[in-house]
């Protein structure tokens, strides 16, 4: 997906519908590729996510 840090994002999984901010580039972590969100504690999974279009 190549998330990097200024990209919006939504969660894919769950009911979160919240427009986060990337804060941090795409890296590795244990085998996973994750990213930081402004805003939301921890490391978030790529998978989980994709690119917030505006409509």
């Amino acid at each position: 997906m190549g998330l990097k840090k200024g990209d919006q994002v939504v969660f894919i999984i769950g009911n979160d519908k919240t427009i986060y901010t990337v804060a941090s580039d795409e890296r590795t972590l244990y085998g996973r590729k994750v990213v930081d969100l402004k805003d939301y504690p921890g490391e978030v999974a790529v998978e989980y996510l994709t690119k917030y279009q505006s409509e």
